[in-house]
């Protein structure tokens, strides 16, 4: 059985008071009952075998080597090893002689076994303590704090204290025992554990930090001293050290070790598959090797010879493991098996192998899944041959459980598939689909203890490793453009931006796109109004000719960074001089070489490589080639590539000139250049039809021909002209095969939805937003579109990969259109599903297979479906035509495009139309979900209980997760500052993006304030407004200018009004616009629930930093916060306490536009629940031992919920009450509904629904409040609790209104029931319980309640008293 297994089982013996007996008794029965002899007439020959083998095991017990390639190494490290058996054999082996022949009666049988049973211990007691030496010894001079050529030293100066402080302990208290005659189990350990428990604090604390190694390493060696059979060098007490053995201070990892390696020993003798004869007579010949070595000046060779014998003989005599497709890293001892103590153990121990058998794909990776499911557990990697009992059970635990939830579906798809959690879903699928992945190096906790920096790659499916890079793309994506990166590079790059203000800064602007645009404007109104005028000491003329200079830098720097290859087109029509782009003999794209150069870098950080997004359109164009030679298509019949390439060729991104471009983008923003657009559009669209009239075409055809012109441009109208909503939806549907022939992507590859940076510029439409954010708009849209297009690329990557496994049998195209909707669900894609949605192609075949009918019915009864935009817009469709039999025009659709053609004369322009209108509609109900959103946000969010509730409930979760000095310590600004700004060294080593003007290199982190910005430079702070309400840079661009620019907005709008009295809404709306006070607004009413979440994150990220590096003992300093291993550790920590809002982390179900305005603010709710059931599933594997990282977190969350359950109870309304996380909440509002009082039920579930509906507000979104609380009011014919609650949550910042006025009066106040009730319900507390809901004023009242009760209890118990004493 392996040791560590083994070893856990024992914790029930070490440490404890129970009593373990006579080892060597328990050695004798289990030699009786395995029969390795007989009773009356012993098998001499037998009974000397197990003494050889003991002998060899003292000096075979030896590390792996062969990992050491340096020859000299190898002899170093060898010659090491012996020195350290020398070290602990003190020159002596056994005690007793062999018998000499059959019935030899001076030999009683039981008396031989009792010396083999203690001979073994000792031999098994040396093992051990020679190879904690060994470690000790490597880890020194890992850490630089010595080398080989003083191995001698270290032995003295540290290892041989150790040891003569264990001999004197153990002879002081030895001889205490003996003295006093007491039988061991009567001893009092008190004074014991103390000795050992000091030493180890004092001594072995400082002596570890001096030498830099981890505690523990010298613990156990001192543990192992004390465990082991040695009185003194070379003597050995006539048994097992009982006294060590039952002492509390002693670990239970050493005892286990020292058990386990003398279990090891004896199965090796008792196995009776080992030709012990054969194989030990050539062992019996190396050892006598080894023991003529000269032990002073021993050939280095005839050691190197010897060891390499010995390890080739315990290779070929070594039981193999019950888990044949599980291969431990150190291949020298080490099995699951040696585990076993108990019949229990080993009854786990053939669980454990039963359940990797029904488990394949666990099996085949078990060595390197196991370091980080155990991780996920225990909050550290440890080795696979590290493994313990305790880690067997959880094992059986984990794979029962999985088992059961997997075995009612097996290989097909799960009919939750389309609401479950994507982290459930690739669970699941593991099982049959698990594959490893690189990632970066991480410490691991080796066996002994030791810990080793190695690469600990991920065990995922296909749906894990999407939802992982998406996360790491996410993390990429915000370094660059969250927590206004855009901005802060933009103003740098154009100083105009911020050094003027907004009315000065527009007409710089202006002035700069009339000279980029080729015309003259000096020669201007605008110019000529502003000529003599001087903006902060520069004439508007230097403006613009600095302003112009400092655009081209930028837009030249940009270009070449993100949009251009250094690729070209050659002669044979392929990509050449492109790092990322190689082909085959064949002709063929290296599709390998692409993700290897282009994405495999990043895995080892966090850092995504910048992969321009020519090189990407010119992969995609690669990718669709391939797969239409794999599918077969006619065109590619006959053809090589480099002649396809040629016939249907890439075209290029073209080059931009940086001196005259300006983004031209969003389209009809205002109300003149919509005007302007729409003008345009109809010109255009009537000399279409005057020309085809002029060809001599029908009246039919020439309409057919206006309809096409009028949809080209409503496409690149709704399109915006930008990257985001063009090429990554366009090349995901290519490579799919849909929607575009290979013909149509090889033309429009990067296509007529590009920047007119691409476009050219005789198609240009007019009407484009000439504001001073559309530069952030399109550095945006560039960069979100560079990042989709890589997720893209690997997404498709691997559910090729998972297609051509075909590990899901005939149920895998069902799973490949279940991992495509995830995809393009991920990617922000529209949820339109056309005719071909349940063709999925083969990327094998290259054909087309359909997914089965049970697919299809679980993809039509999902929520998916019935909440998706495909669903919405037939709906929709069906409305329009009811309102047109009426003689109206459906909402929303006065601008859409129209379906002219007829499906069946042209199909093709149906198609078209068709796809047209419903991009439309689709953008449509996507800006509505953004209005929703951001309605909720001014509504409902604005308010400062927002922040308090927020920090509340994410703060518990931290304390829960990471423990709460980690949480204490990611706000203390000293402990940062000494323990995490600061290396080991007491340097600064974190670099900021900023270039110091001096040094020439980046600027370090020297504070805490510079330590969050290097946090959300990492990208680390999700953007929970950007993700969740949808608000991006168009507002952010000028948010910290707004509320300056609001005098000159106001200033502007009296001067129009006082003009025009009847100046329209929209006029000003525009007004407001440029200024920024409607983004103004937006940032009010996020600040509360943006600067919650931000500080939540950060706490989060530092906290289980923190904690992860604290695994890891006194090392934890060396692991800086920049180390891709601690900053995942602090992503998965946020990960799992703060949810994140990525639709690549929700279910299918809440992805969609309709999905996120019905599911509003309950994602929280979705991820508490599955939170609180993963920590308790975690906690259950590992049996809710008491102790256990798994077991601690879902108590202490346990605990604070709970504690919040009371106190919400007991204060209705307040922070705790408000904050109650699902799904205890709905428990204590069930149980109000169920057994309150009448004012309890109507007040249960918030009173949203009467009676028997009252629990469906918890499936109520929060758009639904406005008509229902009206409809509610009127049919019940009450208005109060309209007014005083309702209405103020249906404008904007209405609940911070109500609680200014509840602050200032409040009706309820003082309404206490106690003696004085003026004293309560104070302006101040009243404050508190408003904005921080915090029942002050009730906590006093209820405090003051009780004392009064006191107070009166007293008086009558001294009335009584007197009564009795006056009768």
């Amino acid at each position: 059985m392996p040791r560590d297994v083994y070893e856990m089982m024992i914790d029930s013996v070490a440490g404890s008071s129970h009593n373990f007996g006579n080892i060597s008794q328990q050695i004798v029965n289990q030699i009786k009952k395995d029969g390795i002899h007989k009773y009356e007439a012993p098998d001499i020959d037998v009974l000397n075998r197990l003494i050889d083998i003991a002998e060899y095991h003292v000096s075979t017990a030896t590390p792996n080597f062969k990992g050491v390639k340096d020859p000299k190494e190898l002899i170093a490290k060898k010659k090491r090893w012996k020195e350290h058996i020398r070290l602990t054999l003190g020159g002596k082996y056994f005690n007793y002689r062999r018998p000499e022949k059959k019935g030899d009666q001076s030999w009683q049988v039981e008396q031989f076994l009792d010396f083999i049973g203690k001979d073994i211990y000792n031999v098994a007691s040396i093992n051990k303590l020679a190879e904690q030496g060994f470690t000790i010894q490597e880890a020194l001079i890992d850490a630089g704090r010595t080398d080989a050529k003083n191995s001698k030293k270290v032995i003295e100066d540290i290892l041989v204290p150790i040891q003569d402080y264990a001999f004197a302990l153990k002879q002081q208290y030895y001889n205490q025992h003996k003295v006093k005659g007491e039988e061991s189990l009567k001893i009092d350990f008190k004074e014991l554990d103390a000795a050992i428990s000091k030493f180890k604090n004092e001594k072995l604390a400082t002596v570890a930090q001096a030498n830099k190694i981890a505690p523990k390493l010298l613990e156990t060696y001192f543990d192992l001293h004390l465990l082991s059979g040695y009185k003194s060098r070379g003597s050995f007490y006539d048994k097992p050290p009982m006294l060590s053995i039952q002492s509390q201070a002693i670990s239970g990892e050493a005892v286990r070790g020292v058990l386990g390696e003398f279990n090891r020993i004896y199965n090796a003798a008792a196995n009776k598959q080992i030709s012990v004869e054969k194989a030990f007579g050539e062992i019996m010949q190396t050892v006598k090797e080894t023991k003529n070595v000269d032990k002073a000046t021993g050939s280095s060779e005839t050691v190197e010879n010897t060891m390499n014998v010995i390890e080739k003989t315990v290779t070929s005599i070594a039981p193999k493991t019950p888990f044949d497709n599980v291969k431990s890293r150190s291949q020298r001892d080490w099995k699951v098996e040696d585990l076993g103590v108990t019949k229990e153990d080993f009854i786990e121990i053939e669980k454990l192998r039963n359940n990797l058998k029904d488990n394949p794909k666990f099996a085949e990776n078990f060595e390197e899944w196991f370091p980080s499911w155990y991780k996920d557990r225990m909050n550290a990697f440890k080795e696979v041959d590290a493994m313990n009992m305790n880690d067997v059970k959880a094992l059986n635990n984990y794979l029962e459980a999985l088992t059961t939830r997997s075995k009612k579906f097996r290989t097909k798809v799960p009919n939750w598939v389309f609401r479950a959690d994507p982290r459930t879903i690739d669970e699941h699928m593991a099982k049959f689909d698990g594959q490893l992945f690189s990632s970066f190096d991480n410490p691991v906790i080796q066996r002994g203890g030791n810990i080793k920096f190695k690469e600990v790659k991920v065990f995922m499916s296909t749906i894990g490793a999407m939802k992982e890079f998406t996360g790491r793309i996410h993390v990429a994506e915000n370094s660059h453009i969250g927590e206004g990166a855009i901005a802060k590079e933009l103003d740098a790059s154009m100083p105009y931006r911020t050094k003027l203000n907004v009315k000065e800064a527009q007409i710089i602007n202006d002035l700069v796109i009339m000279k980029r645009e080729g015309l003259e404007y000096k020669d201007s109104e605008i110019f000529k109004a502003n000529a003599n005028k001087k903006f902060k000491e520069k004439t508007v003329e230097e403006w613009v000719e600095s302003t112009d200079k400092q655009m081209t830098k930028f837009f030249n720097e940009f270009g070449a960074k993100w949009i251009y290859s250094k690729g070209k087109l050659g002669k044979s029509g392929r990509w050449e001089n492109d790092k990322f782009i190689k082909y085959k003999s064949n002709g063929a794209v290296d599709m390998n070489h692409y993700f290897r150069t282009a994405l495999e870098p990043s895995i080892k950080s966090f850092d995504v490589n910048i992969i321009p997004i020519e090189t990407q359109l010119r992969f995609a164009y690669e990718y669709r080639l391939e797969q239409d030679i794999i599918a077969g298509k006619p065109y590619t019949k006959n053809k090589t590539r480099d002649q396809l390439r040629k016939s249907s060729k890439f075209k290029a991104v073209g080059k931009i000139n940086p001196e005259s471009y300006f983004p031209h983008m969003n389209f009809g923003a205002t109300k003149a250049a919509e005007a302007e657009m729409m003008a345009w559009k109809v010109e255009r669209v009537n000399n279409a039809y005057d020309q085809a009239i002029s060809r001599g075409k029908s009246e039919a055809e020439a309409a057919e021909a206006a309809a096409m012109e009028m949809l080209k441009w409503d496409l690149v109208k709704e399109s915006g002209n930008t990257l985001s909503h063009g090429i990554a939806k366009d090349v995901i549907d290519s490579i799919d095969g849909k929607g575009i022939s290979f013909e149509q992507l090889a033309n429009n590859m990067g296509l007529n939805k590009r920047n007119p940076n691409i476009l050219d510029r005789e198609f240009d439409m007019p009407g484009w937003d000439k504001s001073v954010g559309v530069a952030d708009m399109y550095y945006e849209n560039v960069v979100r579109n560079h990042y989709k297009l890589i997720q893209a690329h690997l997404g498709n990557y691997q559910i090729d990969r998972m297609a051509k496994n075909r590990n899901f049998g005939k149920d895998t195209a069902d799973w490949t259109f279940v991992m495509k909707r995830y995809l393009k669900d991920s990617l922000g894609h529209q949820s339109t599903f056309g005719d071909q949605v349940f063709n999925i192609m083969n990327p094998v075949t290259g054909k087309n297979e359909k997914v089965s009918d049970r697919m299809k019915n679980i993809f039509e009864k999902s929520f998916y479906n019935k909440m998706s935009d495909d669903m919405i817009v037939k709906g929709w469709d069906k409305v329009e035509k009811q309102y047109s039999k009426w003689g109206y025009e459906a909402p929303f659709l006065k601008n859409a495009p129209k379906v002219t053609a007829d499906k069946l004369s042209e199909p093709e322009l149906f198609k078209q139309q068709t796809a047209a209108r419903q991009e439309y509609q689709s953008r449509i109900i996507h800006e509505l979900g953004r209005k929703e959103a951001k309605f909720e946000l001014m509504t409902l969010l604005a308010n400062s209980g927002t922040y308090v509730s927020n920090i509340y409930g994410g703060q518990t979760m931290n304390i829960a997760s990471a423990g709460f000095r980690n949480v204490r310590r990611a706000n203390s600004n000293k402990w940062l500052n000494e323990n995490v700004i600061k290396n080991s060294k007491g340097e600064f080593h974190l670099e900021l993006n900023e270039i110091d003007p001096v040094t020439k290199k980046p600027k370090l982190v020297t504070n805490t304030k510079e330590l969050r910005t290097w946090l959300s430079e990492k990208g680390v702070i999700e953007n929970f407004i950007q993700n969740e309400l949808n608000i991006n840079a168009e507002w952010r661009a000028e948010l910290s200018k707004s509320g300056s620019n609001a005098k000159d907005f106001i200033n502007e709008a009296m001067k129009i009004i006082k003009k025009n009295p009847d100046v329209s809404d929209a006029t000003l709306a525009e007004l407001a616009r440029r200024y920024g006070i409607g983004k103004a607004l937006i940032k009010g009413g996020s600040f509360f629930m943006a600067s919650s979440e931000r500080k939540l994150r950060q706490d989060s990220f530092l906290a289980h930093a923190l904690q992860f590096r604290d695994a890891y003992g006194s090392m934890s300093k060396d692991l800086p916060l920049s180390d891709p291993a601690v900053m995942q550790a602090g992503l998965k920590g946020i990960e799992a306490t703060q949810f994140l809002y990525h639709s690549a982390f929700r279910p299918a179900y809440m992805r969609t536009s309709l999905g996120k305005v019905m599911t509003r603010f309950k994602l929280f709710a979705f991820q508490s629940v599955r939170t609180r059931r993963e920590l308790y599933r975690k906690a259950r594997d590992y049996g809710f031992d008491p102790g256990t990282p798994a077991f601690e977190r879902f108590k202490d969350l346990f605990l604070i919920d709970m504690m919040t359950f009371a106190l919400g109870s007991a204060f209705q309304y307040s922070l705790f009450d408000t904050t109650l996380p699902p799904p205890y909440d709905w428990v204590q509002e069930t149980a109000e509904w169920l057994y309150g009082d009448e004012k309890e039920r109507e007040k249960a579930f918030f009173g949203t629904y009467p009676g028997v509906l009252a629990p469906l507000q918890v499936a109520t979104p929060p758009i639904a409040r406005v008509p229902m609380q009206v409809f509610t009011s009127l049919i019940n014919n009450d208005w109060d609790r309209f007014m005083d609650y309702h209405l103020h949550t249906m404008y904007p910042f209405g609940r911070m209104v109500r609680q200014i006025d509840r602050t200032m009066y409040d009706p309820d106040a003082g309404d206490f029931e106690i003696i004085n009730e003026q004293a309560y319900g104070t302006t101040l507390g009243r404050g508190m319980k408003e904005f921080f809901r915090l029942p002050t004023d009730k906590a006093v009242a209820i405090y003051d309640r009780k004392k009064l009760k006191a107070e009166r209890m007293a008086e009558i118990g001294d009335n009584l008293n007197w009564l009795d004493e006056n009768e």
